[in-house]
């Protein structure tokens, strides 16, 4: 079964670096990504309400005003090394945070027995929520 995914270009090269680092293809490592996640999850099926739950978590309140403030600070040319590096760290916990959930957006898909990308438009997550320029 194929499914093509549009992901953000920074966690496209997260994934990459990863598959690169265990010497595995792309796919590979996505599909064993999944797999691992599926396997971690409890026995007892999550209802749609649960997935909904999971597919909404992320990063704390304070750390999206940090992000954007920090967007901010690059786009204006401003920002300093140190916050350059935050700003990183930030992005990578989002990409994580987004990664994460995938696993839920399959099952709740599944659930519903529609596609992934179906799932994706029905709860306005088709396109990307940030820009990064």
């Amino acid at each position: 079964m194929n499914i093509v995914l549009e992901l953000p270009e920074a966690l496209e090269h997260q994934l990459r670096e990863e598959a690169a680092r265990q010497g595995v293809s792309l796919n590979r490592h996505i599909v064993e990504r999944l797999v691992d996640k599926s396997a971690n999850q409890e026995e007892i099926p999550l209802t749609e309400g649960d997935l909904l739950q999971k597919i909404n978590l992320g990063i704390a309140e304070e750390e999206w005003t940090r992000f954007h403030a920090l967007v901010a600070l690059r786009k204006s040319a401003q920002i300093s090394e140190a916050e350059q590096q935050e700003l990183m760290a930030l992005t990578d916990k989002i990409e994580a945070a987004n990664a994460d959930r995938l696993p839920y957006l399959v099952e709740l898909a599944r659930l519903r027995k529609v596609t992934l990308p179906q799932l994706m438009n029905d709860l306005g997550l088709n396109a990307p929520l940030f820009i990064y320029d």
